[in-house]
């Protein structure tokens, strides 16, 4: 669109401008907390040392950004390489941050605009004519305007391999999901939790304080180290690299008011715990753990329930209240059956032809089985 500008950012210059890239994170027509200043920043000082740029869509001559996204140079397959926003384990969403309306007054396709411009100054950074987003959610306005922005610019877009994992809505969608879990699993889990609180004193408590949330994220991390992620070194705390980027961000998220860290209390040491962000009018719930001696009581389904519960008895973030993301792999087997509600999402390919789109998806199903028959191996091998 005329009257817009792209600026590629390596990181310590999108630092400069992380004022307006905050801005708009909070104001984005789809959150993602993921591509914040709060968190890219340090995860790429800590964990991500591949090169990576910030690209950004602004007025001419403005201070707002109208879009962004993080950029790297990644092959989502085996063997092809693409321009692809910066999303992985650590924040499972690579929805672009889309400024409502784009431009003040200006047409319906403002949205379509600004965000062809961010794959066009993105694939022209790294001289590529594919632009990947993994874990592009599918069900919201950014990825309408991407199929907008993909047909008036002659693009192909493919949604490749899509997935769906639990959440849950807000409002009376929300509550009428709270309320259709399986009676027999609600049975369950009541007696679990009688039978837990007979050996001892046992409660739900949590916290967004931000003078407490740190101590409180502290306990998750000894939690969480103390259980099977310890035990194969993908716990936080399990290197220096992971604990830095964890602790910067859950500091930036926690000043800004966007941490709730859950506890289920038992004789009066945490057995399960789960840290959440919030952001506008979703919940995303970012890290869990429990204490596996009380695996039988299902510690970590309690919690899952109760921070559900919570989330929508919550002050309302929009006149419908906030809705919730698991951020699980789908069908995970503990908050499936807990958190109703779905999550669509895939990995979204612009290229400049049908071939080419076709090419990577087939690269990317190649990596997809590599992947699957390795976890065999390893599972084989574990017994």
């Amino acid at each position: 669109m005329s009257g817009l500008e792209a600026l590629i950012l390596k990181p310590q210059e999108a630092g400069a401008m992380a004022p307006a890239w905050q801005a708009l994170a909070e104001r984005a027509v789809a959150p993602n907390p993921f591509f914040a200043p709060s968190f890219l920043l340090p995860y790429l000082a800590h964990l991500d040392r591949r090169p990576a740029v910030l690209v950004a869509v602004r007025e001419k001559g403005a201070d707002a950004l109208l879009a962004a996204a993080p950029f790297q140079h990644r092959r989502p397959g085996l063997l092809i390489g693409a321009a692809t926003a910066a999303a992985g384990d650590y924040g499972p969403l690579g929805t672009p941050l889309l400024a409502p309306g784009a431009l003040a007054g200006a047409p319906a396709d403002a949205l379509a605009g600004a965000l062809a411009l961010l794959v066009e100054a993105a694939a022209g950074h790294f001289r590529k004519k594919i632009v990947v987003f993994p874990y592009l959610r599918t069900d919201d306005a950014v990825a309408a305007s991407l199929s907008e922005a993909a047909g008036a610019r002659g693009w192909h877009l493919a949604f490749d391999d899509p997935q769906v994992r639990a959440g849950h809505a807000a409002g009376e969608a929300g509550r009428a999901q709270f309320e259709s879990v399986a009676k027999g699993r609600l049975k369950e889990l009541g007696r679990q939790f009688r039978r837990l609180s007979d050996l001892a004193e046992t409660r739900f408590a949590g916290t967004s304080d931000p003078a407490e949330l740190p101590q409180a994220f502290e306990r998750f991390l000894h939690l969480e180290a103390k259980g099977w992620k310890g035990g194969r070194g993908s716990a936080l705390s399990s290197s220096a690299q992971t604990a830095a980027f964890a602790r910067a961000f859950v500091a930036a998220a926690a000043a800004r008011g966007a941490l709730r860290i859950d506890e289920l209390i038992h004789a009066g040491q945490p057995v399960a715990m789960l840290v959440s962000i919030r952001d506008g009018a979703r919940l995303f719930a970012w890290k869990t753990a429990y204490d596996e001696a009380f695996a039988r009581f299902s510690p970590g389904a309690q919690l899952a329930r109760e921070a559900m519960r919570l989330t929508l008895a919550e002050e309302p973030a929009t006149e419908d209240g906030r809705d919730g993301d698991s951020l699980a792999i789908p069908g995970h087997p503990m908050i499936s059956p807990l958190w109703r509600g779905a999550v669509p999402y895939a990995t979204a390919i612009v290229a400049t032809s049908k071939a080419g789109a076709a090419r990577l998806a087939a690269d990317m199903a190649a990596r997809r089985r590599l992947k699957q028959a390795a976890k065999a191996v390893v599972k084989r091998v574990r017994g």
